[in-house]
């Protein structure tokens, strides 16, 4: 079974790819008001929420899920009192069968020191169309149909306004309604601008 690759090894090859091809913007980056995100991920890679033990990792053995959605910036620096959200709203596709989920979020990124490197957190709600009980493996058990979504991503955008992230995202239900097996995928998000 394949385990991780440290999260701050992909980003600096990532991020040495990017330069050397793609150069570094010339100004400090911002995002854009609207982008479009799709990228391969791994279904089902950690039993848990945060993926921060080892022998919890499932690895990345199923790589059988698609994900597509749109990031848009709030208009006017509206809810600027929580420090100016955009709005994620996506699906993540398994193309076995197994369970789809979609979302539609808040989420905050930050470029590092004006730097093409950013991070993005992501909290919100999901939907899923999975088992909530009596699941079969590799099935999970969700408990909920509608359960809370959250996604971390690294990233780096390069000088055409494109970025490339390696993207976590997990769904549960927070044990409201047991069982709560939940859902982490993870994976590879292309984000390109549009508008």
């Amino acid at each position: 079974m394949l385990r991780p690759v440290p999260i701050a090894a992909v980003l600096v090859i990532v991020a040495g790819t990017a330069f050397s091809l793609f150069g570094a913007p010339d100004q400090p980056v911002r995002a854009p008001a609207l982008e479009v995100r799709s990228g391969p991920f791994a279904h089902d890679v950690y039993e848990g929420f945060l993926p921060v033990i080892a022998w919890r990792w499932k690895g990345f053995s199923r790589p059988e899920d698609e994900q597509f959605g749109l990031s848009a910036a709030l208009p006017g620096g509206a809810a600027s009192f929580l420090g100016s959200p955009r709005i994620d709203a996506g699906a993540t596709f398994n193309t076995k069968g197994y369970e789809d989920q979609a979302h539609l979020a808040a989420g905050w990124r930050s470029y590092f020191f004006g730097s093409p490197l950013f991070v993005e957190a992501t909290v919100g709600g999901g939907l899923h169309d999975g088992h909530l009980l009596d699941a079969e493996k590799p099935s999970r058990n969700m408990g909920c149909r509608i359960n809370f979504y959250e996604a971390l991503s690294f990233g780096v955008t390069f000088s055409t306004g494109w970025s490339l992230a390696l993207s976590y995202e997990h769904m549960s239900n927070a044990d409201l309604c047991p069982p709560n097996e939940g859902l982490s995928n993870m994976g590879l998000r292309i984000i390109a601008p549009a508008g």
